[in-house]
């Protein structure tokens, strides 16, 4: 576990995840839309130790974010946030070794990302 701990840690060191005040400060929100994005299941926190962190990709405020909160609605079914963030953050070699945020600003891109998101919950 400490390993798996250790590893998640420098995700968070890299930059990808991001605590809820740094969160909050660079996507300009305030801790009560947080609360709301979480309800909505537009966002998800992943837990390391006894702290929440969320994705740094959420803090996009163009098309690519609410495709990003729509395919994250559609996966959060699976109830695993590392499992989402590893669907989200890492290049598949199946999607030409590009990650799902990359295919998705294309429309064709995004439709695709759905299906996908929606095959992840259902299963």
């Amino acid at each position: 576990m400490r390993e798996v701990r250790r590893a998640r840690l420098r995700i968070v060191e890299k930059g990808f995840l991001l605590t809820a005040e740094e969160f909050c400060r660079r996507s300009g929100i305030s801790r009560a839309r947080l609360s709301r994005r979480l309800k909505q299941r537009t966002i998800f926190a992943t837990k390391i130790g006894r702290d929440y962190f969320y994705p740094a990709l959420f803090i996009r405020r163009d098309r690519l974010g609410s495709r990003l909160a729509r395919v994250t609605r559609a996966m959060s079914a699976m109830n695993d946030a590392w499992a989402m963030f590893f669907e989200l953050a890492y290049p598949f070699e199946s999607l030409g070794n590009r990650t799902l945020p990359q295919v998705m600003r294309r429309a064709v891109g995004f439709r695709a990302a759905m299906r996908y998101a929606r095959q992840l919950a259902a299963e």
